[in-house]
């Protein structure tokens, strides 16, 4: 969570600095657990510390063990509990594994079942430190927070090490401890603090910029300046410096437009100054890589069309047209450019086939005399017509036998060739941990058709063989059924071919019709995205299920 946050710049993730493990194995040998201890530098990289409960048995753990106060890492903290009069009573100590004592002797809380009561264990005085960990973080120390920013296992072990300095040489444990000492949060804070210094850097500093020439650079500040900033491109040339600014941001112009220049912003106090911050980039835009939709199929009959939009402001098409659509209507591979005030970037590749017309192939028949004709001629669905064009078919099939002729007739005939379109697939791929099978017919999944369609099949997860009856329902039409069927399924996951004709745009869903379904669906808490795309036939848009939780 640490490494996301710090990744998204706090948009996902947490600030995590501590962690508590209260449990472990009483005598454990690091040795034994390479990977356990391992985690603990694992999570100190991205500055996290790791409080241990040690064993609430009264042994030396430098010569028994314990995991996982006895591991090595820098960024864990062993804990053992000390009483009110700061000894060290039940709990296990050790001279070069067990760094601090916390209070976990006699300690006064909520009982299990309502009511307080008084009960004992590191297993207080851990949490208690991890606490303390977090309390020191939150020190109003600006300098420390850089430091957690740009360095942050340095900083891990900076307030690690305040924590240690800050202990009270108390009770029974000097010589049984790393510290000697029990913890004390006022003197590890006031350490941080000492530390701090009398002019604290300004914070938080961020750059807005306004269109490709100028930017806002504004910051956060513990003092009231004022303040000096300095710009330049990133690394190269001297600094352009704004001197005596007395507010916490300023407004910068005429910046190359497509340089990435770096900020940084000092205080000045009464007699020193902060010193500047870190640096803070303003980075020139980036054009997003354009996306292409398309409002029918990829491969379609001669004389249809498709047209293809750009996601990109400015384009430029591989066919050389810069507007944000183009009508295809011929077989090729087609992109667009979006281009931007600084850079280009280029949108997947868009393949179109177009299937051109055939003309049926029908031979002459020459007859001895007065009679009938048999006719055949090269295609899927021929019609036979007594005129070259217009008028109504006189008989279809091949071979089909004209009427009784008395002279030399000319027929013609016309062949339709139908193309179903691609295979689109819409939803998640695989159910979710959350989730139950549904034990109600009325619920179903709800979808949109942008035009006539075939559902082949569905995938589902049934608990239990067994059959099932599926509908596809009309939703404008007060969910009529428009298909059904009955289909045996097996246990678990399988898919069912269902062969449903969708007749064209409106509003539907797909349900079980009655019964007890056991099919699964994702329950609350599971949070699937809807709309999915059913490629450009339609969408899934939810289901009647309250809160869409059910796919």
């Amino acid at each position: 969570m640490r490494k996301l946050y710090r990744q998204t710049n706090g948009a996902k993730g947490a600030f995590v600095v501590s962690t508590n493990a209260s449990w472990g194995i009483d005598g454990g040998q690091p040795a034994n657990a390479p990977l356990w201890c391992a985690i603990y530098d694992s999570l100190g990289t991205e500055g996290i510390l790791s409080c241990g409960a040690t064993a609430n048995q009264s042994y030396d753990v430098d010569q028994v063990g314990d995991l996982p106060t006895a591991c090595p890492s820098d960024f864990m903290v062993s804990v053992t509990a000390t009483n009110a009069a700061d000894n060290r009573t039940f709990s296990a100590w050790g001279a070069t594994t067990i760094d601090v004592g916390a209070p976990g002797d006699n300690v006064y809380t909520t009982s299990l079942g309502g009511g307080y009561g008084s009960t004992s264990g590191t297993s207080f005085a851990s949490p208690f430190t991890a606490g303390v960990i977090g309390l020191l973080y939150s020190a109003p120390c600006t300098g420390l927070m850089d430091q957690v920013l740009n360095d942050p296992a340095g900083a891990a072990l900076y307030v690690r090490q305040a924590l240690f300095d800050g202990v009270e040489q108390v009770g029974n444990l000097s010589g049984d401890l790393v510290t000697g000492g029990r913890i004390n949060v006022n003197n590890s804070l006031q350490l941080i603090m000492n530390d701090c210094g009398s002019c604290p850097t300004p914070y938080g500093a961020n750059v807005e910029p306004d269109g490709p020439f100028n930017a806002t650079f504004s910051w956060n500040s513990t003092g009231a300046g004022p303040f000096t900033v300095q710009y330049r491109p990133v690394g190269s040339g001297p600094w352009e410096t704004m001197n005596n600014v007395i507010n916490t941001a300023v407004y910068v112009v005429d910046l190359q437009p497509c340089v990435a220049y770096e900020f940084q912003v000092e205080a000045a106090c009464d007699t020193t100054t902060s010193g500047f911050g870190p640096v803070v980039l303003r980075e020139p835009p980036v054009e997003p890589v354009p996306t292409i939709a398309l409002d029918n199929e990829e491969v379609f009959c001669a004389g249809d069309q498709v047209i293809l939009t750009s996601s990109a402001t400015t384009n430029l098409w591989s066919t050389g047209e810069t507007t944000a659509s183009i009508i295809v209507d011929q077989t090729g591979s087609y992109s667009v450019q979006g281009l931007g005030a600084c850079d280009t970037a280029s949108s997947a590749v868009v393949d179109i086939l177009v299937i051109d017309e055939v003309l049926p192939v029908a031979n002459d028949v020459n007859l001895p005399g007065p009679g009938t004709a048999t006719l055949t001629a090269l295609g899927d669905s021929i019609l036979w017509y007594d005129m070259a064009t217009g008028g109504s078919p006189i008989g279809s099939g091949s071979p089909w036998d004209t009427p009784f002729l008395n002279a030399t007739t000319d027929f013609w005939c016309t062949n339709t060739e139908t193309f179903g379109g691609g295979t689109s697939y819409g939803g998640a791929t695989d159910n979710t941990v959350q989730g139950q099978y549904h034990g109600f017919s009325n619920n179903h999944l709800l979808f949109t058709a942008n035009d006539a369609f075939t559902i082949r099949s569905v995938k589902v997860y049934a608990n239990g063989a067994g059959t099932r009856p599926i509908a596809l329902i009309d939703m404008d039409n007060g969910g009529a059924n428009v298909a059904a069927g009955s289909f045996n399924l097996p246990d678990g996951e399988s898919r069912v071919q269902l062969d449903f004709q969708v007749p064209g745009p409106g509003n539907y869903g797909l349900r079980i019709t009655n019964g007890d379904p056991q099919l699964w669906r994702d329950g609350l808490g599971s949070n699937p995205p809807y709309p999915f795309a059913l490629g450009t036939l339609g969408t899934l848009t939810g289901t009647t299920v309250t809160g869409a939780n059910s796919t």
